[in-house]
Order: C-alpha cells, then structure tokens, then sequence
C-alpha cells in the first residue's frame, strides 16, 4: 500500500499519499479530519488510490452521518447494518472500544471465570488490553499481584495462598468500575490555525514498585480558552534487582521523554517546546 502512495499519489492532493504512509495499520487505515466535506473528498480518493493497486478499501465508518450518507451501504462496516449510529454504538478500534456518538474510548470489561492459580492469573493480566495507558494504574496493580505470585514459586496450575488470593479477589471485584471511565478521542485541535500556542505537557514519578510518565496536549486557543487532553501513558514495575530510588526515578525522566518522542511523531503537528514535569531534585540537578 505504501509502495501504491509512492507511485500513484502524485496524481492527488499530498493529504492522500500521506493518510495511506502514516494512517495505515495492516489493513486498517484509521484518521480524522476537520469537516465533512473534506472526509468525503479523502473517502473518494483513498478508494481511488489504492485502487489502481489492486487494494479495495471497504467495511468504513465514521461519527458523522452526513459523512456515512455519501458512502454505498454496502461499503459501510458490519455493525452499521445492525445498529443505528447513536449512543449505544461502538466499534473496536485496533482493540479499544471506541462510542461513536460520545466520541471517547471507553472499556469493555469481561472477566470470564479464570482458575485461582497462575495460569488463570496470567489469562487475566492478557485481556486488559489498553496499548496508549489509559488506564495503567489499574492495569500495574494486576502486573503487581502477578509478579508477587511468581516470586512465591508456586506451579503453574498450583492454587493461590489465602493472602494472595484476597489480594486478587479485591481487584478483581473492582475491574468492571473500567467501563465507567471514557477517554475523549479528540484532542480538540481541528481548528489548529485557530490555537495560539499547543503543548505536550509530560509528568515522571518513580516509587519502590513501579515508575511511569504521562503526555497531556494542552491547547490554548485565540480566545484563551485551555483544553487539556491525555495523550499516552506507560508504566514499568521495578527490576527485580534492587535500584535506588534516584535511578528509578532517572529511568522514569527517560520514558517521560521516549514518550513525548512517540507523541509528537504520531500527532505530525507544530507544536510549541514541550515541557516535562518531575518532583525528583535527583533528577533536576543530574540535568
């Protein structure tokens, strides 16, 4: 497909070679633009593009009616067919639950019933799947416990102790309050010739368990109205060596900024010199 860009672009708008180089993942293209009209145009065009390669691009769907409206029904993804595009629509999105009519990600929570061992424990770790970190805490304490019940040696199908497993039950007990929490998937930057000024703002802590960094965009418009949004978040537990508490926090000053690497490469926008936040003199001092 990106081959295809590179050999028949040239005859559209740069918009159209760049969506298929930069918005494709495997066979899904997945991107946002600032209005109708210009959705509908790069629909017509990315179809045609690929097209001369060989590639149909089928099975689309959009928050947009009027966008869905100039699309043939045929063309459109399964779950249109079923449900009408309102509140209780959603679509997975390379594995996140998107609610188109609310715009945010939000979490599908299924916890089937899992042995007490590690093998069970291990099948539970796997199905939070939150690839940006959205919800990291959540999913650290679950690596917590799991790690805890390795370093107990039990075997594999072996049950939990008491301890342990009260531990779990708690946590587990707590996993469907996810469904709860949305994300906005935009970062309100359509109107980006509109912002006077647009950040990445990134925050790194450590402690003896586990350290993590955080990007927000925080966009300031002509009017001086701020919106902030969470962009990614990652954390790590600890090595299973013993690391002081000034190293940790460096290695989290590390991610903060690997972060805000992969952020602004993502977003492709102008943005302002970001800025990193940290409570660590250790780590102020060693910069």
């Amino acid at each position: 497909m990106r081959q295809a860009a590179r050999d028949f672009g040239g005859a559209y708008e740069p918009v159209v070679a760049s969506t298929v180089e930069r918005c494709m993942y495997v066979d899904d293209c997945l991107t946002s633009v600032s209005d109708v009209e210009t959705a509908i145009e790069l629909f017509g065009n990315l179809r045609s593009l690929l097209a001369k390669a060989g590639f149909r691009l089928s099975k689309w769907f959009s928050n947009s009616e009027e966008v869905l409206a100039n699309i043939p029904e045929n063309e459109l993804t399964k779950s249109l067919h079923v449900h009408a595009l309102d509140c209780t629509l959603q679509e997975r999105i390379l594995g996140v639950a998107w609610n188109v009519q609310s715009d945010t990600f939000r979490f599908s929570v299924a916890l089937p019933l899992r042995p007490r061992t590690r093998q069970g424990l291990l099948s539970t770790v796997n199905s939070l799947f939150d690839p940006l970190g959205f919800v990291a805490p959540v999913v650290l304490e679950v690596r917590l416990i799991y790690r805890n019940v390795c370093q107990m040696e039990l075997e594999w199908d072996e049950p939990m102790p008491e301890q342990a497993l009260q531990r779990w039950e708690r946590c587990l007990s707590s996993l469907p309050d996810l469904r709860s929490i949305s994300i906005p998937r935009s970062f309100h930057l359509n109107s980006y010739e509109n912002m006077q000024k647009c950040q990445i703002h990134c925050f790194a802590d450590a402690s003896t368990l586990a350290y993590g960094a955080v990007c927000y965009i925080r966009a300031v418009d002509h009017e001086s109205e701020v919106v902030c949004t969470l962009g990614m978040a990652k954390s790590r537990l600890v090595p299973a060596e013993e690391t002081s508490i000034p190293r940790l926090e460096l290695m989290a000053a590390v991610m903060a900024v690997e972060l805000e690497r992969s952020v602004k490469k993502e977003l492709n926008l102008d943005l302002r010199p970001s800025v990193f936040w940290t409570d660590s003199k250790v780590v102020l001092q060693s910069i």
